[in-house]
C-alpha cells in the first residue's frame, strides 16, 4: 500500500534564527554569495555554516545537498543546505524540489517536524507557499506495495513554511496540499 502521512501545513513569519523545529532546509544558489537564506543561517550559526559548505565543496548545485548539525542551544536542530542552481536560472517550481528534500531528510532521520525558510525577497508569499506544500506532500509519498522487505515508517507529520509574508495563505496553503494529495493517489 503506498506510503504517505497526514501532514500537517502551517507558515510562520518567524525569522530563521527564531524558527523552531528539528530540521529546516534552505535554498543555496551556486552563485559567490549564495543567496540571503544561506547568509541567515550562517549568521545564526556564527560563520560555520559556511566554513563547513567550503569544507565539503557544497555549491549550491542542483540537486546537491548537505545536512549540518547546529549548535547546542540552536531553534534548528539541523540545516539542509539545498542546491537550487544559479540565480539567474531560478524559477519558484525548484522550492518544490527543496521541500521535498527536508521532508526526504526527516524521515529518514525519523523526525517529526521539518521546515523551509525562505527569504521574503526570493518569492512571493503564495508561491512560497503553493510550491513548498506541494513539494513537502510529494516528498512524503512513498509507493511500497510490492516491496519485500520491512516498511520504515514515515514519521515527518508537520511540515512549516518560514516566510516573512505567509501568514494569511490558508486558501492557498490548503489547494496546495489537496493537489499533493491528488498527484500522490494518482501514482
Amino acid at each position: 500500500m503506498p506510503s504517505e502521512p497526514r501532514m500537517e501545513f502551517a507558515v510562520s513569519p518567524a525569522s530563521l534564527a527564531d524558527l523552531e523545529t528539528p530540521l529546516v532546509a534552505i535554498p543555496v544558489f551556486a552563485d559567490d554569495d549564495r543567496g540571503a537564506a544561506f547568509a541567515a543561517a550562517d549568521a545564526t550559526t556564527g560563520g560555520r555554516l559556511a566554513r563547513i559548505a567550503d569544507d565539503e565543496s557544497f555549491e549550491g548545485k542542483g540537486g546537491k545537498s548537505l545536512l549540518v548539525h547546529a549548535q547546542e542551544g540552536a531553534s534548528a536542530a539541523r540545516i539542509l543546505l539545498v542546491g537550487v542552481g544559479k540565480r539567474a536560472d531560478f524559477e519558484p517550481l525548484v522550492l518544490r524540489k527543496v521541500a521535498a528534500a527536508a521532508v526526504r531528510g526527516a524521515n529518514a532521520r525519523k523526525l517529526a517536524a521539518a521546515a523551509v525558510w525562505i527569504p521574503a525577497d526570493l518569492v512571493d508569499a503564495a508561491s512560497a507557499v503553493r510550491f513548498l506544500v506541494e513539494g513537502a506532500g510529494l516528498g512524503g509519498y512513498r509507493y511500497d506495495d510490492y516491496k519485500t522487505h520491512e516498511h520504515k515508517p514515515l514519521t515527518c507529520e508537520r511540515f512549516v513554511v518560514g516566510h516573512a509574508d505567509g501568514a494569511g495563505q490558508g486558501d492557498v496553503m490548503a489547494r496546495a496540499a489537496a493537489t499533493a494529495r491528488g498527484v500522490c493517489l494518482a501514482r
